[in-house]
């Protein structure tokens, strides 16, 4: 027999500055066996901390919110039923009555906004039963190439979505808690009005970008802890970009505005702080300008004033590195030295686009990466590409590069700089080899930390047939 769980989460007004002993107290009805609850207090994303509650002596289990007085969301967790429940924190001394039943479980409670929620999760529950059932019949319906049945389950399931959400706008209206509709929106993906539908896809994203921030409610600080809010945040930072980093920057901007406006610190800091971490952490190269605007407006002027002089010095000097190789920018010109002793500068090569390689020849990396290379060069050379690799060996070890080359039949631009006179580690971030960029006739940068197996298909785009 599998093993149920019963999930509660209880979301809770975040710091909040008011003391207070409300009682959270939930009977559980139908389970006289269940002695013991396992609390799990969330204070953001993957950030947690376990607790047991113990029946007591009136069979409750309680939870005081001096005790989690800035928690925002709780899980409690027992090993008996499989269904999910949401409970919202409205500041009043809160019961909850857990009825046992076969299907979904009930409840009845002194507070009108949970009984609404629950009404939600209920809903939510008889919803997704319905779209199980729905991938099961269209299963059956490809196995037996039955297009006709296929049509109609898509229609059912069209239907049901659309009863869903109108039963769930009747819901949150006839209460009168907006929270709900926020609460209930971080669930899901976007939901286009049917006036957008008709529109192109790049028409759409422009409408969801826009509406975004309103949409989720992002700039509440009670869904902070929600679950996916952090998720949501850094969906909008994703979708901000594919516009390019001049929106992506425009549109952050204004959501720290926002976020800054309602005047709670700690939302503040919590919200920058993982905007932050995303651009930080981000190995998508089109995010630098982003973040180093963020460095630049933010950090280093102290609006993100939690940050220790310490941590503002090494934001600096990322910034500097960054900025010297951005995606948009013009490529540094750097001189190197060819096999027969004569210089170049990168900038006098004439080709329509150009991949500047840095690379070693004991790089285990580099030793699977430049046949790749090799093979890329064959194919696109005739069609405007060059390849300039600059080998990263130092001192007087440099011949090596040469010979590597001409023993493994590279035929494209080898050069070195041993000593390091065109400061090309510093101005192109050479750490982790290979490090690749791709520039365009004018040397302007428009791709960086490629890899080899992206390459065919990146090159197919700009050098096609």
């Amino acid at each position: 027999m599998m093993k149920k769980l019963i999930i509660l989460f209880f979301a809770l007004q975040l710091f909040s500055n008011i003391f207070s002993q409300n009682q959270f107290k939930i009977n559980l009805i139908g389970y006289d066996s269940v002695n013991s609850l396992v609390a799990i207090y969330h204070f953001g994303k993957n950030m947690y901390v376990l607790d047991t509650l113990k029946k007591d002596i009136n069979n409750q289990f309680q939870i005081n919110e001096s005790k989690i007085k800035q928690i925002e969301l709780i899980s409690v967790l027992n090993e008996a039923n499989n269904i999910k429940w949401q409970i919202i924190n409205d500041h009043k001394p809160t019961e909850i009555n857990i009825h046992r039943k076969l299907n979904f479980d009930s409840i009845a409670t002194n507070s009108e906004m949970n009984q609404a929620w629950y009404e939600i999760q209920k809903l939510d529950y008889l919803s997704d039963v319905k779209f199980e059932n729905f991938k099961e019949l269209l299963k059956i319906s490809e196995t037996n190439g039955n297009l006709g049945m296929k049509k109609t389950i898509y229609e059912d399931i069209t239907k049901t979505m659309h009863d869903r959400d109108s039963i769930f706008n009747q819901i949150v209206e006839k209460s009168g808690f907006k929270l709900l509709k926020s609460l209930q929106n971080l669930k899901y993906e976007f939901k286009f009005p049917s006036q957008i539908r008709g529109l192109d896809r790049k028409q759409q994203s422009l409408y969801v970008l826009n509406n975004y921030i309103n949409y989720y409610d992002l700039d509440n600080k009670k869904i902070i802890n929600a679950p996916n809010y952090m998720d949501r945040l850094e969906k909008f930072l994703q979708l901000s970009l594919n516009f390019g980093s001049d929106t992506s920057i425009n549109k952050l901007d204004y959501f720290i505005s926002r976020i800054e406006s309602a005047n709670d610190s700690s939302f503040y800091k919590i919200v920058c702080s993982d905007i932050v971490n995303f651009l930080s952490d981000n190995p998508n190269p089109f995010y630098e300008k982003t973040y180093i605007h963020v460095i630049r407006n933010y950090i280093l002027n102290k609006k993100f004033y939690w940050t220790s002089n310490e941590d503002i010095e090494k934001f600096n000097s990322i910034a500097n590195l960054l900025e010297n190789n951005t995606i948009g920018n013009f490529a540094p010109d750097i001189t190197f030295t060819l096999p027969d002793s004569t210089k170049m500068n990168l900038h006098s090569i004439n080709a329509k686009f150009t991949l500047l390689v840095f690379w070693d020849p004991d790089c285990k990396v580099c030793q699977k990466s430049l046949p790749i290379l090799n093979n890329i060069y064959k194919e696109y050379k005739d069609k405007g590409l060059e390849i300039v690799g600059i080998c990263a060996r130092k001192n007087s070890s440099y011949p090596l590069c040469w010979e590597y080359a001409k023993a493994n039949g590279y035929g494209w631009i080898i050069g070195v700089d041993p000593y390091l006179e065109s400061n090309y580690h510093m101005l192109y971030n050479v750490s982790n080899l290979p490090v690749i960029y791709l520039l365009e006739k004018n040397k302007i940068i428009i791709n960086k930390k490629l890899k080899t197996d992206k390459l065919h298909d990146l090159l197919k785009f700009y050098l096609p047939n």
